[in-house]
């Protein structure tokens, strides 16, 4: 049975969910990340069952895969990021669609806009794995019709 870890990139940094990891594998793994991932920059979360780690440790993350990978054999898999649902449009603007694009409402203020728009590049942007060419090009224009 080949062991699963799938990382979903979150803004804050990667969740890591492992499957099908027999107790022989499994504990050995979780002590390794443990030993590999400075305590400050990783939580266990009860309710989801999901590792978080921070974005600062993304290095000693690709060791432990490494590890993973080599000593286990385990596939790892990342996962397009998971998007909120679009909020609907407002009745009467005249850019909606730009809007929605950023997930924010009408009355938004340029900070804002422009801190939604690096949050949502930096999910989609081509050179990441799992990055969207489309997606990108659609934040591009709406960023540069809200910020015009």
């Amino acid at each position: 049975m080949t062991p699963i870890i799938f990382i979903s990139r979150r803004t804050e940094g990667f969740e890591i969910t492992m499957k099908r990891m027999a107790r022989e594998v499994f504990s050995p793994s979780i002590a390794k990340l443990k030993r590999s991932v400075p305590p400050a920059q990783r939580r266990f979360d009860e309710v989801t069952k999901k590792w978080f780690v921070e974005k600062a440790a993304q290095e000693s993350l690709n060791i432990w895969l490494g590890y993973m990978r080599g000593v286990h054999g385990a596939n790892v898999e990342w996962l397009k990021p998971e998007r909120e649902h679009t909020p609907k449009k407002p009745q009467g603007s005249a850019l909606p669609d730009a809007y929605a694009a950023l997930y924010l409402l009408p009355n938004a203020p340029p900070e804002v806009v422009r801190a939604s728009y690096k949050a949502l590049a930096q999910l989609v942007h081509p050179d990441k794995p799992g990055g969207d060419v489309a997606a990108m090009q659609r934040l591009n224009e709406a960023y540069r019709q809200l910020a015009a």
